[in-house]
C-alpha cells in the first residue's frame, strides 16, 4: 500500500478549557487515488498530551459497502505511541457528519478494514510534522 498524505492546519477552541489548539486535517491517497480522510485534534486538556483522531475510509475501498470512520485516542509514552480506538461519544469527532459512519469500538474492531485504519494512523503519526513533533515534546 503506497500511502501519501496532504495536510492543512486550522485552530480550534477547547468548549472545556477555552484553550486553542491544532487541528490537523488532510487526505490520504493510496497510487493516486483518494482512500479517506483524517482529523487530528492535538490537544489534552486535563488529561496528558492526546491526539484525537478520526480516519473515514470512503465506500468501495477494498470491498467497503459503505464509507466508514474510527476514532482513535493516540498517546505517547516514554518508548512509543498508543492507539486505541474509542467509542463515537469519547471523540472529539463525534459531531462531524462528514465522517459518516463513526464506527463504536467493538464494531470497528471486528471491521475488515482495521488494518486498512491502523496502517493510515501510524502514517499520519509518523509523517505528518505537526503530529510527530507534537507527540515528542
Amino acid at each position: 500500500m503506497s500511502i501519501k498524505l496532504d495536510h492543512q492546519i486550522v485552530r480550534d477552541v477547547c468548549d472545556h478549557c477555552k484553550c486553542a489548539f491544532k487541528v490537523i486535517r488532510g487526505s490520504i491517497y493510496e497510487d493516486n487515488n483518494g482512500i479517506a480522510i483524517y482529523l487530528a485534534a492535538m490537544h489534552a486538556c486535563d488529561s496528558g498530551k492526546l491526539v484525537d483522531l478520526a480516519i473515514a475510509i470512503r465506500q468501495g475501498y477494498k470491498g467497503a459497502s459503505e464509507t466508514s470512520a474510527i476514532a482513535l485516542k493516540v498517546r505517547p509514552t516514554a518508548t512509543e505511541v498508543l492507539m486505541n480506538i474509542v467509542d463515537p461519544e469519547e471523540s472529539f469527532w463525534k459531531r462531524e457528519e462528514y465522517l459518516v459512519k463513526l464506527m463504536h469500538r467493538k464494531e470497528a474492531l471486528a471491521s475488515p478494514l482495521l488494518e486498512s485504519f491502523f496502517h493510515i494512523a501510524d502514517h499520519i503519526v509518523k509523517e505528518i510534522p505537526e503530529v510527530t513533533s507534537y507527540l515528542d515534546k
